[in-house]
């Protein structure tokens, strides 16, 4: 889950001299409050009745990286239902922030955010690798998955919250009411071989006339029609979750994926430590994680 400050360039190069407090304000802000906002909303949230057969998977997402007037949170997630509690909350606190901070201030109110979030599977496709940084321990994402997330972020507006295809068919199978899910279309991506569809959110921005935001943008479609078209999208696999029912099964060419990798991968420090003697005896189910990667 990534969110970010739409505005903060103009905000620094007006500011470059007299009021670069202005500016440091705007950003130190949001890097302190920002994920006070969200952890606030999951916590308060998640003791609703309404939650109450997933309030054992939920956990408090982690920041993965923050760069200045950008936070990238990251959570592993193990059921569809969790992954539309998390995107819920992050709408919200989002939401929250610009009401409070942008939309009647005379200061930054040409301020507001902006928020993209993926998920990545691991470690069949992608891979989790550490280091040490700083003296500390950092872990890095990376492979595919990750590069389409990082890729369809330039897609997001302060009106359009992009989720990735797999995302959208966790959030889609829900069916929940909560969510305006739109659907734009395939573009091309830069270092992309495949026409990637864009599919967003739709923000609660008070600054922008409903009626402007309908004539510049897609209708809303039908859950369930865009639901069955993502699912059938040869180009873009369906996801999986080993303990989620929906989304249990394995595809066969994810299987032969998985068998390629695992002589390079282990499970504690994603180094090879297996043989191809016994790749055929572990499950690929007990083995995989999915992450819900937001910017």
């Amino acid at each position: 889950m990534s969110v970010d400050i739409v505005g903060s360039t103009a905000l620094k190069q007006n500011n470059l001299q007299d009021n670069s407090k202005i500016w440091i304000a705007a950003i130190n802000k949001f890097n302190t409050q920002m994920s006070a906002y969200f952890m606030g909303c999951i916590n308060s949230n998640k003791t609703k009745p309404i939650y109450e057969d997933i309030s054992k998977l939920i956990i408090i997402p982690d920041i993965w990286k923050s760069v200045g007037d950008e936070i990238i949170y990251k959570v592993r997630i193990k059921s569809y239902k969790v992954a539309l509690f998390y995107i819920l909350n992050f709408k919200e606190s989002i939401e929250t922030y610009v009401s409070k901070h942008y939309s009647n201030s005379e200061t930054y109110g040409h301020l507001d955010l902006k928020a993209t979030s993926w998920t990545a599977g691991f470690p069949v496709k992608n891979s989790i690798l550490t280091s040490i940084q700083a003296n500390k321990d950092f872990t890095d994402y990376i492979g595919p998955s990750m590069d389409v997330g990082f890729r369809i972020c330039k897609f997001s507006t302060n009106r359009r919250f992009v989720i990735g295809h797999s995302l959208a068919i966790f959030l889609l199978e829900y069916k929940s009411d909560h969510l305006k899910i739109i659907y734009q279309g395939k573009q091309k991506i830069h270092g992309i071989d495949k026409d990637y569809p864009i599919i967003y959110i739709q923000m609660n921005n008070k600054r922008i006339k409903d009626d402007e935001f309908v004539l510049t943008n897609a209708c809303e479609p039908d859950g369930t029609k865009l639901l069955d078209y993502l699912k059938s999208d040869k180009k873009n696999e369906v996801p999986f979750l080993s303990e989620c029912e929906f989304f249990d099964t394995i595809s066969e060419q994810y299987k032969e994926l998985f068998t390629f990798q695992l002589k390079y991968i282990d499970k504690d420090t994603n180094i090879n430590s297996y043989d191809d003697t016994n790749v055929s005896d572990i499950d690929p189910c007990e083995f995989i994680e999915e992450y819900l990667i937001s910017k």
